[in-house]
């Protein structure tokens, strides 16, 4: 889930593909996601798997204030409803990640988790 700060680009997220999957009660989403300098990324959660593949990387400073280099080329699989983001990509270029979700058919793709 993309969001943006007051004075920061628009973070996007350009769907590729989406599709049922066969036999299941599940969809898979398939899109490129885009974090330009200053944008932040919403803590959420989702009902199903994702996917992260580094097309771009770059730093994330989460909102506890750590900071995380996101290599070019690393991958990560993130479970269903395990809360993530909370990030705001601090580099000087996009950070761009091919997603692939696979989550509950006919449900949202994100779900916001609010601050605690």
């Amino acid at each position: 889930m993309l969001a943006t700060g007051a004075h920061a680009q628009n973070a996007k997220r350009i769907e590729l593909k989406r599709a049922v999957l066969t036999g299941t009660n599940m969809e898979i989403h398939v899109a490129i996601a885009e974090v330009p300098p200053g944008a932040k990324i919403t803590l959420h959660k989702h009902a199903g798997e994702e996917v992260l593949f580094l097309l771009n990387g770059g730093t994330l400073r989460y909102d506890n204030g750590e900071e995380v280099k996101l290599e070019t080329g690393s991958a990560d699989i993130i479970a269903r409803d395990v809360v993530h983001g909370g990030a705001t990509a601090v580099d000087t270029e996009t950070v761009k990640f091919l997603t692939v979700h696979i989550v509950d058919q006919g449900g949202p793709l994100a779900i916001r988790i609010q601050p605690k």
